[in-house]
């Protein structure tokens, strides 16, 4: 996808995605709230290391507690294709992680800071927050109204089938999907650009 992007002086998401060389500085779009409770690019560019919360899930699977690129976990941080999701330095998490996410601890929608999204609750009691960023697909869709979070699965079912038993021999990239009423894991093209929360896996697990 050849979309341009920057920052504008003030720190502006900028909705002409033209092709300016000058001003070409990065592969994503990150996105915060402003104090008028705005969604705006976030003009922040050190991104700090990420934290883990432990849920208590079956796999000991760790979830970093803010998005990649962001450094609270209501920011919605990056935009990335899955290829571009791909080549991160750090680890998505799997299919089998996001049904474990989903089926082990309870969620609710719930508002952050102002911010839409899901919080995830694990049978230990602690909680993991993720912003309804939406997606970004030729223009910023569906924030504070949906969550679309990457996972490093290309699986084989149809395309934005929802996992009930389905089987294709079409295939599709499974994702974390959310919204106010719906919370489960999909399947889908990977060419538009979703959000991505990492993961940290027990020692010994691939």
């Amino acid at each position: 996808m050849d979309f341009f992007r920057w920052l504008d002086k003030r720190g502006f998401f900028r909705e002409d995605l033209q092709c300016d060389p000058e001003h070409q500085v990065e592969s994503y779009i990150a996105m915060r709230k402003d104090k008028e409770n705005h969604f705006v690019e976030a003009n922040e560019k050190v991104e700090l290391e990420p934290e883990y919360i432990d849920l208590g899930l079956p796999s000991g699977t760790l979830w970093a507690t803010c998005n990649v690129g962001a450094n609270a976990p209501e920011e919605c941080g990056k935009y990335l294709t899955w290829d571009e999701a791909m080549k991160l330095d750090c680890t998505l998490p799997t299919e089998d992680e996001i049904i474990e996410l989903v089926t082990e601890c309870s969620s609710i929608w719930t508002t952050r800071n102002g911010v839409n999204g899901c919080l995830f609750t694990g049978s230990n009691g602690k909680t993991l927050f993720l912003p309804a960023a939406g997606r970004y697909f030729n223009k910023l869709l569906f924030i504070d109204n949906l969550g679309y979070y990457w996972s490093s699965t290309l699986g084989n079912y149809p395309n934005n089938a929802c996992h009930h038993g389905l089987n294709s021999d079409a295939f599709g990239i499974c994702y974390l999907g959310f919204s106010s009423g719906l919370v489960g894991w999909y399947y889908g093209d990977g060419c538009c650009m979703h959000s991505v929360r990492a993961v940290k896996r027990k020692e010994g697990r691939l």
